[in-house]
């Protein structure tokens, strides 16, 4: 479980920015992820972090790698496309992120 705090926090953040658990399922989207993508937050959540990338590429290999290295790490331009006329270009910075509970998760922004 994350801190409503914690929540609180990214969500007053202006940089677009999503949180994973584990598994790579989004727990958490703030509000400038969502007005980039053009996507509301319940649509998010739940699902897993690889409905973002275009065919043939896979951010969870990207969070594998952050978490079992223990350090950020950095993808290339990556094309994001979620749906038909929603494709982005970013260059993603996936964060290890221990919760108050313990709980190992993904930072990505």
């Amino acid at each position: 479980m994350i801190a409503p705090e914690v929540l609180d926090s990214l969500d007053q953040l202006t940089m677009p920015v999503l949180l994973c658990d584990g598994s790579g399922q989004i727990a958490h989207v703030n509000p400038a992820f969502c007005a980039w993508m053009g996507i509301g937050a319940r649509r998010w959540v739940q699902q897993p972090v690889d409905m973002l990338l275009a065919p043939g590429s896979l951010l969870s290999g990207w969070m594998a790698r952050a978490l079992q290295l223990g350090h950020a790490e950095r993808t290339p331009a990556l094309r994001l496309e979620v749906a038909p006329n929603t494709e982005r270009e970013a260059i993603v910075t996936v964060s290890p992120w221990r919760g108050p509970s313990g709980g190992i998760a993904a930072l990505f922004e």
